[in-house]
C-alpha cells in the first residue's frame, strides 16, 4: 500500500505530484534531475512556479537515522537526529505528513492551512480507494480524516522501512 501511495500523483493539488516525483528510486530516492540538484537545490512543487524551501533529501535509509529532535553529539562533532534537513520530524510517520500539506510541495490546503481532509478526499475519489479499503476496512473513509491521514503516513513509513527503499545492496554491505 505504501509504495502505491508513494507513487500516486492524484494526492496533490493540483494533481500531478507524488512523493516519487521528488524522491525518485532511480536517483537514490532524491530529486531525479541532477541539474536542478546542482544549480537550484530545490525542487518544483505541485503548483507551477513554487519550489520547496530546501534541497530534496533522500528517503533511502531514512528509517535508520537517529530519532529526533536533533541534538549535538560530541562523538560526531555534529547535530544528529530527526528527519528533514532541520530535524523537525522525529520519525517516518511524522515526516510523511509534511509534504502533503506544504504549499510549496503537494499543496493540500484549505483557507491557507494544511488540510489532511483534502488528502483523504483525493484518496477516496482516486484509483487506490478500493485497495485502501481492502487493507484498512470497508468503512475506513467513514473515520475522522486525521485518523485516515495517519494510516496514509503509516503506510508510507512502512514502505520507507522496506528493502525496496533501504536495500543494503552495496559492495560494502555484501562484504566485498
Amino acid at each position: 500500500m505504501g509504495e502505491s501511495l508513494f507513487r500516486d500523483v492524484g494526492l496533490s493539488d493540483p494533481v500531478g505530484q507524488s512523493c516519487a516525483s521528488c524522491h525518485s528510486e532511480g536517483a537514490g530516492f532524491t530529486f531525479p534531475d541532477s541539474e536542478v540538484n546542482r544549480v537550484l537545490g530545490v525542487a518544483p512543487g505541485a503548483v507551477a512556479g513554487r519550489f520547496g524551501s530546501r534541497a530534496v533529501p533522500s528517503v533511502g535509509y531514512a528509517a535508520y537515522g537517529q530519532p529526533g529532535p536533533p541534538r549535538f553529539r560530541t562523538f560526531f562533532q555534529a547535530y544528529v537526529g530527526g528527519l528533514f534537513w532541520d530535524g523537525r520530524a522525529s520519525g517516518l510517520e511524522e515526516q510523511a505528513r509534511f509534504p502533503f500539506l506544504d504549499p510549496n510541495e503537494m499543496n493540500n490546503r484549505s483557507h491557507g492551512l494544511g488540510d489532511p481532509g483534502r488528502v483523504v478526499a483525493a484518496l477516496e475519489a482516486g484509483a487506490l480507494a478500493g485497495r485502501f479499503r481492502a487493507v484498512y476496512g470497508d468503512d475506513v473513509f467513514a473515520r475522522p480524516a486525521d485518523e485516515v491521514f495517519g494510516l496514509v503516513a503509516g503506510a508510507l513509513a512502512a514502505y520507507e522501512r522496506s528493502d525496496a527503499v533501504s536495500p543494503f545492496s552495496s559492495k560494502y554491505d555484501a562484504g566485498r
